[in-house]
């Protein structure tokens, strides 16, 4: 991993701003980098503190962004639900009507 994806990130404009795009971009480099690759004479306390910051930001806004799919996911299973007992009521409708249809061609013969 290396630390040029915090080098360039505002820290203080991420706070404030909630960059979103910049987190993302990060993302994969904090992920998949691999930290003890790094020379650590071109490591220094700084850019370290950034990159760490860096990527309480991204776990932060990950957590958001789980709890967020969490909420949809249980509104779609309410409408789902809410449709489901619609679909099952207009399916009864139509049993009682064809039963009802039935009934009534059956007493014309």
């Amino acid at each position: 991993m290396s630390a040029a994806p915090a080098h360039d990130v505002d820290m203080c404009a991420q706070v404030r701003e909630t960059d979103i795009d910049t987190l993302e971009r990060c993302c994969a480099a904090m992920a998949y980098g691999d930290l003890q690759a790094e020379d650590p004479c071109s490591l220094s306390q700084t850019s370290f503190l950034r990159l760490f910051r860096l990527a309480q930001l991204t776990v932060e806004y990950l957590l958001h962004v789980q709890d967020r799919l969490v909420w949809e996911n249980g509104v779609l299973k309410v409408e789902s639900c809410a449709e489901g007992s619609r679909i099952h009521r207009g399916s009864v409708s139509l049993h009682v009507f064809e039963r009802g249809r039935q009934t009534r061609h059956g007493m014309m013969q």
